[in-house]
């Protein structure tokens, strides 16, 4: 990763970083991801990408606990809108990978809503 969210999507994507033909449709898929992404817990509200400056660190923080988990679903959600798999079967399993990491996702942000609701962290509830 090179740090940069778009240059990043561009990788993943098969785009060079250099060729920018294709960064506005590019920028406005990621900033949907975005959007989408603060409606399930993630990130900063009123976040924006407008170029190759803007960071992960930038929209995540530092120490975010799901930070693997955001970048793939960028990736995937990014490609769906961008350039979508001609394969059904491609296109499915694109979609159920979305839809796993939209439930990891959900309950990252429910465990630090709890955590952060009531100071503890569900460890007490948990079955040895």
């Amino acid at each position: 990763m090179t740090g940069s969210i778009l240059d990043d999507v561009k990788l993943q994507l098969g785009i060079d970083t250099e060729d920018t033909d294709f960064d506005n449709q590019i920028l406005d898929a990621i900033n949907t991801v975005i959007v989408i992404l603060r409606q399930l817990g993630v990130g900063p509200d009123s976040f924006m990408v407008n170029g190759s400056e803007t960071t992960w660190t930038d929209y995540l923080g530092e120490d975010f606990p799901a930070f693997a988990d955001v970048v793939s679903y960028m990736y995937a959600k990014v490609r769906m809108i961008f350039d979508p798999p001609l394969s059904s079967a491609v296109n499915a399993a694109l979609n159920q990978h979305i839809s796993e990491l939209e439930f990891r996702l959900n309950m990252q942000y429910e465990y630090n809503r709890f955590k952060t609701l009531t100071g503890k962290t569900g460890e007490e509830n948990h079955y040895v």
